[in-house]
């Protein structure tokens, strides 16, 4: 693509596929975030906006026969997770509540390093903001990115140019159900049913993320890209 690239630390990469190799490391890494999952079961990272959608995606996780463990980065969305809880007081960083099969898990904010991680350790991670839209491209593991809200949707094609791009790589029906699922979550409806279509997929999405990571990794990085520039034009 005829872009700049994105930015990128020298062997990120390299860092990032030795640490989701090491789970040792990534066990002493969660264990020092006071995280404490059951062996089985899916860790899932939500930095995300407010979403008014967002109990029925709890609930589809909650009834899931695979138990999930939420971490929650102390931000904008802990209101309405907060509401979907039942819970009187503002959620902080420690609270612990199970639900069904779902734990859910309030964090500290945290320094970037450490998110990065954060990311690495999780099977799906949920993100706002261009920052950390980057940080999870580099993860490669399966994401959704909840993208600034802008007067007229000005923010809806940018959406859709990335899937368009981000998407290739996967089958027509697992391609449906992760577009569906990002739509909806940045668009507004019903989120259970169709993360329930997009776990029937998991294989090839997490395949696809990896991909999408290399893909990218494969050309020049932002800030390189931009030192060349300058070497060009002189």
């Amino acid at each position: 693509q005829a872009t700049g690239g994105l930015l990128r630390e020298k062997n990120l990469i390299e860092q990032r596929q030795a640490f989701q190799q090491n789970s040792a490391a990534r066990q002493a890494f969660l264990s020092g975030l006071g995280i404490e999952a059951l062996a089985d079961a899916r860790l899932i990272s939500v930095f995300a906006y407010e979403n008014p959608a967002l109990g029925s995606w709890l609930d589809a996780l909650a009834s899931d026969s695979r138990p999930t463990h939420l971490l929650v980065p102390e931000g904008r969305i802990l209101g309405d997770l907060q509401r979907w809880l039942g819970v009187d007081d503002p959620l902080r960083a420690g609270f612990t509540q199970v639900s069904g099969g779902l734990t859910v898990q309030v964090l500290p904010f945290i320094r970037q390093e450490l998110y990065d991680q954060l990311l690495w350790s999780c099977d799906f991670n949920i993100v706002r903001g261009e920052d950390s839209f980057v940080r999870v491209q580099w993860s490669g593991r399966p994401m959704l990115w909840h993208i600034y809200q802008q007067e007229d949707d000005a923010h809806l094609p940018k959406l859709d140019a990335f899937l368009t791009l981000y998407l290739a790589g996967l089958s027509p029906a697992a391609a449906q159900a992760v577009n569906q699922f990002w739509q909806r979550w940045n668009v507004g409806g019903d989120l259970g049913e169709c993360w329930t279509a997009l776990a029937e997929h998991w294989p090839q999405i997490e395949r696809n993320a990896e991909r999408w990571c290399q893909q990218q990794a494969a050309q020049t990085d932002l800030a390189t890209a931009l030192v060349q520039f300058y070497v060009n034009s002189l």
